[in-house]
């Protein structure tokens, strides 16, 4: 039997793709009444962030506690989630975007502008990516969101998702 490296090919990248549409929870200090997670927060983080179970949302809470200097008890909230086309990846902690593009991006050989023109100056050497761009690059790839088994708020899978339209709440 002749297998062709097309089909291997799309075997492997089938492994890869994930969609999702199920329930998941997010741990906030915010006050806000209808609260959805910003697609980049505070300290330019990419994406909104959820996890599969409640301890995952605690821990998150402690961590937003821990890098704020405050005591909040916080709130976890309940969401449904959808990625279309997600990307396995592996927990690198924080989701920065130079991180984001050196330890997930450039090591899966994902296609990316190298290169950005400035007026005045023309085509300059992108060395600095904002989290719109990482966003952007896996969007251009096809892919609506990330996947991953969080090693640092709990043991479970965790979602990264790129729009607001991906998010739900359930109250």
């Amino acid at each position: 039997m002749k297998i062709r490296l097309s089909e291997i090919a799309s075997s492997f990248l089938n492994e890869n793709v994930n969609s999702i549409n199920k329930i998941v929870y997010h741990g906030t200090i915010n006050k806000s009444k209808n609260y959805i997670p910003p697609i980049i927060n505070f300290e330019d983080e990419v994406g909104a962030n959820f996890g599969s179970t409640i301890e995952q949302a605690e821990n998150a809470i402690n961590r937003q506690n821990e890098l704020s200097n405050r005591d909040d008890s916080g709130r976890i909230l309940k969401y449904k989630i959808t990625i279309k086309k997600g990307l396995k990846v592996t927990d690198i902690g924080r989701w920065y975007p130079n991180r984001i593009f050196d330890e997930i991006i450039e090591p899966m050989n994902l296609k990316y502008p190298k290169t950005q023109y400035h007026k005045g100056l023309g085509e300059l050497d992108i060395s600095n990516r904002s989290a719109d761009d990482i966003i952007q690059i896996f969007i251009e790839n096809g892919y609506d969101g990330l996947i991953y088994d969080n090693k640092y708020e709990g043991v479970g899978e965790s979602y990264i998702v790129f729009n607001k339209n991906q998010i739900k709440p359930i109250n």
